[in-house]
C-alpha cells in the first residue's frame, strides 16, 4: 500500500522533466513569440504537476485511495456490501 502513495510522483517527475527541456529550448530560441509560447507551456506543465501532487496528497490523507468506497456494486454486490 505504501508504493501506491509514491505512484503519483512518477508522472509529476516526468512533467517536470519535460518542462525543463521546454524552458531550455525556449531560452535558446531567438523568436520572441516562441519564447513566450515555450514559457507558457512550461508554466502549464508546472501547474499540472503541482495539481497532481496536491490531489494525490489529498487522497492519501483522506484515505480515499484505499478502494473501500470505490467499488462498483453492479459487478459483485456481495463483495461490495462486505467491504462496508
Amino acid at each position: 500500500m505504501f508504493m501506491w502513495g509514491l505512484f503519483p510522483f512518477i508522472p509529476a517527475i516526468i512533467l517536470l522533466t519535460i518542462s525543463f527541456f521546454v524552458v531550455f529550448t525556449a531560452k535558446k530560441t531567438d523568436s520572441k513569440a516562441l519564447k513566450t509560447f515555450g514559457m507558457t507551456i512550461a508554466i502549464l506543465l508546472w501547474v499540472l504537476a503541482g495539481l497532481l501532487l496536491i490531489i494525490s496528497i489529498y487522497f492519501g490523507i483522506t484515505g480515499r485511495c484505499s478502494g473501500v468506497g470505490w467499488k462498483f456494486p453492479y459487478m459483485h454486490p456481495w463483495q461490495y456490501h462486505q467491504a462496508r
